[in-house]
């Protein structure tokens, strides 16, 4: 496994990729951050762009119908529910069986800008249990989030929170629970996850400043981690990395290496920090990974694009032996 997670321009994605993309994989968004990546490709340097669309979210078909245009008949489109993990996963394995397969030597190169955590995870676990050998992961951040200075929000409620499907972790119940949270934006969910579970310990974590997408991120995070470790005066606090997913996957197994207790970790920052879980979670079956679902995102004004990329390679063949 490898990292390149500098910051380079969107420009350089092809120049940057140099080899021919077998199967390029993405998800179409309400956030006009969707196309960021996937624009600047051409079509003439892949076989296959599968564009998973999240169906029940109306907003999302003109950005996928611009996706499909952009590429084309390389293009396939899937539909995946973001209130039903079983649907998704369902769909996700269909179509990755049926253009990748048993074959190995793959490249696939994938989006994870506007996955949804969940759906990202089940996508990777997918992935390395196909046992792909050349996973290349795109992310483009976002030069701003909540846009409208009258709704200063991301999401609003929680319609529900459960384990992601692969990463059910090792639940014992003689075990105390350790519930780890990556904080993001969004301290309603997390405020919901430490109720809903009531952690016989709890730990969260904030982005390192030198690692943040932007430098104003980190000084909105602190706020909310600090809204958090005052209601919570005990909870341990760490550090991980909101860019590099190696770095983040050793803090987060750090967080969860005592043997007595249940690890269930909330990854609810970047996509990129939400890899680092999930390659801790892989190399130690205990660990849990949860996800709140929001009831409702603001989709209006929830981002505008950023204008670099980042990227770093994954290979699940030598992980997975």
């Amino acid at each position: 496994m490898n990292s390149d997670t500098d910051r380079q321009p969107l420009s350089e994605i092809e120049s940057r990729l140099k080899d021919y993309i077998d199967v390029f994989v993405c998800c179409s968004s309400y956030e006009d951050r969707c196309l960021s990546i996937p624009m600047e490709i051409n079509q003439g340097w892949l076989n296959q762009a599968i564009i998973f669309e999240n169906s029940k979210i109306l907003a999302v078909k003109e950005n996928t119908n611009r996706l499909v245009e952009h590429f084309g008949t390389c293009s396939k489109q899937v539909s995946v529910d973001i209130g039903n993990p079983v649907t998704s996963i369902r769909a996700m394995y269909d179509v990755l069986e049926t253009i990748i397969g048993t074959k190995r030597n793959v490249r696939v190169v994938v989006d994870i800008t506007t996955f949804t955590h969940e759906q990202l995870l089940i996508l990777l676990g997918l992935l390395r249990n196909m046992g792909c050998n050349g996973v290349t992961c795109l992310y483009s951040g976002a030069e701003s989030y909540m846009n409208d200075e009258d709704n200063k929000w991301l999401s609003k409620g929680i319609v529900e929170i459960r384990s992601v499907i692969g990463f059910s972790g090792e639940l014992k119940v003689q075990s105390g629970i350790k519930l780890v949270i990556m904080i993001g934006f969004e301290s309603e969910r997390a405020q919901r996850l430490i109720e809903a579970y009531d952690p016989d310990f709890l730990s969260i974590g904030i982005g390192r400043r030198s690692d943040s997408i932007e430098d104003w991120h980190h000084s909105r995070n602190k706020r909310f981690f600090e809204k958090l470790t005052n209601q919570y005066p005990n909870a341990e606090t760490f550090e991980f990395s909101c860019n590099d997913p190696f770095f983040t996957a050793k803090a987060v197994k750090k967080q969860c290496e005592d043997l007595s207790l249940s690890p269930v970790v909330a990854p609810m920052n970047t996509k990129i920090s939400t890899v680092g879980a999930a390659l801790a979670a892989f190399e130690d079956f205990r660990i849990q990974l949860c996800y709140a679902q929001a009831a409702l995102y603001n989709q209006s004004s929830y981002s505008s694009p950023g204008k670099y990329f980042r990227t770093f390679s994954l290979n699940f063949l030598q992980d997975s032996g």
